[in-house]
């Protein structure tokens, strides 16, 4: 988190975004983002993600019953892409893109949801985490956390 840039503002130019507490690399870098391009700047190539990668990501999470490691930024990469084609009025790439994250979404959160269902701690282990997004993370360590404590009083266990 950044919590010491309560009041820093970035200045790029004609850019000017305010940073609070609590703001995070998930939030910050896609604000910054989009104003850069509502002004006109465009995403290098690093931060643009089609509907093809997409669609091989579907495919490689399909083939396999356990999480697949993604690149963290991937659902950054995805909505910084969306909101570029949109101010060049590309609604099909939009919609594209915007169906196969979902269907992305969708299945990772199933195997997310199974694998904390069958051991809560797993959000410890490196290898589980280094397959998450940074959404992702955030989602899992908040889930894990209330998956253990349901537990812990369904099953009637003491802490």
């Amino acid at each position: 988190m950044i919590r010491e840039l309560v009041d820093l503002y970035v200045n790029s130019g004609f850019v000017k975004v305010e940073l609070r507490t609590g703001d995070t690399i998930t939030s910050t870098i896609p604000a910054v983002a989009h104003e850069l391009l509502r002004e006109g700047s465009s995403l290098c190539d690093d931060f643009r993600i089609g509907p093809e990668k997409l669609v091989e990501y579907i495919w490689l999470e399909r083939r396999q019953p356990d999480l697949r490691p993604v690149p963290r930024d991937l659902y950054i990469k995805a909505r910084l892409s969306m909101y570029e084609n949109v101010l060049k009025g590309d609604d099909r790439t939009v919609r594209n893109i915007q169906t196969n994250l979902r269907e992305l979404v969708q299945q990772r959160l199933r195997k997310i949801l199974t694998a904390i269902a069958m051991n809560p701690d797993i959000v410890i282990t490196r290898e589980f985490l280094e397959k998450l997004t940074y959404e992702e993370e955030v989602l899992v360590r908040q889930i894990a956390c209330l998956v253990k404590d349901w537990l812990t009083y369904v099953l009637g266990l003491t802490k």
